[in-house]
């Protein structure tokens, strides 16, 4: 990363640059598999851009191949004291696909009426792709779409983001934004991201300095719910039910002498 910079929107939303972070501290990136990553930038809180910082606007990277990459600055924003005493300051940003979140997908009928609960059938995926993108901010637009077979589709007061994500869960597809210069946008629905680049040679002690991995069953559980009789879907409970006792089994491990 060359330079770090407040710019007051995205490049394809006529953005401004608004400042420079020269002093910055750290900028760092976690990227996830459910494609929410994360970009911390870290500058002491008495730089002069930190008049520029408000939630919205965009953290741009710059890179020495004149490439970039914009980040949404999200509402966290931490402020510490270091080890020097000095104020830091840390900005929380998410990727562009996140502005995905805005407003509700939604079918108009011809007489005017506006639906936020419907199902779209038997249209194909760029086709649902297309309609979802309606609803979406006018930067993105509909990139490289691999699933052909037609498929069903439900809203219900889901966002653009939500309604993507179900498309690729159900053609089981991989969902991504790429930028297309400073033009827009381009939201992929393909089978694998990245599967036209070479295979790369991963060694420990060459080019990966660490390699741990950790476990945890914290979230790990073995769980008994009883339901009633009914139908498929029907919600119904067990509440007043009684239960006939067909054997009393006696646990020798109690000491049942003790007072």
């Amino acid at each position: 990363v060359t330079s770090v910079e407040l710019w007051s929107d995205l490049a394809c939303a006529t953005g401004a640059r608004l400042a420079v972070i020269p002093d910055r501290i750290s900028v760092s990136e976690r990227t996830q598999l459910d494609g929410q990553d994360e970009l911390v930038v870290t500058f002491p809180r008495q730089s002069a851009a930190w008049a520029s910082v408000r939630e919205g606007r965009v953290v741009r990277l710059q890179y020495d191949d004149t490439s970039f990459d914009e980040w949404r600055i999200g509402p966290q924003t931490e402020q510490q004291r270091s080890a020097q005493n000095e104020l830091v300051a840390s900005l929380t940003c998410a990727p562009v696909l996140q502005d995905l979140l805005r407003g509700h997908c939604k079918r108009v009928e011809a007489d005017g009426l506006t639906y936020y609960d419907f199902e779209y059938l038997g249209l194909t995926p760029a086709a649902l792709l297309a309609l979802i993108l309606a609803d979406a901010p006018a930067y993105f637009a509909a990139g490289t779409i691999t699933p052909t077979a037609v498929r069903d589709l439900r809203f219900a007061w889901s966002t653009p983001l939500e309604a993507l994500r179900g498309l690729a869960e159900v053609t089981r597809c991989e969902l991504a934004a790429r930028r297309n210069a400073s033009t827009n946008y381009l939201v992929d629905l393909v089978t694998a991201i990245g599967s036209g680049a070479g295979t790369g040679l991963i060694l420990t002690g060459k080019n990966v300095l660490l390699l741990g991995r950790s476990t945890t069953t914290d979230e790990q559980a073995t769980r008994l719910v009883p339901r009633g009789g009914g139908e498929e879907g029907e919600a119904r409970t067990i509440a007043r039910t009684e239960w006939r006792v067909d054997a009393v089994v006696l646990d020798t491990s109690i000491d049942l002498t003790s007072p």
